[in-house]
């Protein structure tokens, strides 16, 4: 729906309890759900706890709220990891060109294609709600610096 927006959410860690995955999910949940995110700016597509850029565009935890408008322009996801495959397979062949290593952590493939799916678009405009250090949510539009544009 072109007016709508999608949130994801998982049981990160969950499974494993440790006060550190608990904190971790606490912080990705509460970005995710802030007002903020839920009534995130016209220039947004995704919004969520934290973005990084580096190494590859995704939202550390995979949690976000997204535009429906946004997510109707992305590869569908049950093919989208494969589909990141085939590309470093076909690009790297049997030269070394990866960006940062041959690892699917540090270039957005394997398992780790599906925190990077969302951001996957050319035209994405993420926003987070994240200003500090450590998974101590501060409450407030922070769009990334790189992308940064008022135009």
């Amino acid at each position: 729906h072109p007016t709508k927006q999608v949130a994801y959410m998982h049981s990160k860690g969950s499974f494993h309890h440790a006060e550190g995955q608990d904190n971790i999910r606490h912080f990705l949940m509460k970005g995710i759900v802030s007002q903020e995110c839920v009534h995130m700016p016209a220039k947004c597509s995704v919004c969520s706890s934290q973005f990084s850029p580096i190494p590859h565009p995704h939202t550390p935890g995979n949690m976000w709220h997204a535009k429906c408008s946004h997510i109707r322009r992305l590869l569908p996801p049950a093919t989208f990891g494969a589909t990141m495959e085939d590309f470093f397979t076909y690009q790297a062949g049997d030269m070394e060109i990866y960006p940062w290593d041959d690892q699917g952590p540090s270039n957005g493939f394997g398992r780790y294609s599906n925190e990077h799916w969302v951001h996957s678009h050319p035209d994405t405009e993420p926003c987070d709600v994240y200003a500090g250090k450590k998974p101590q949510l501060v409450i407030g539009i922070r769009r990334p610096l790189w992308k940064y544009n008022e135009n």
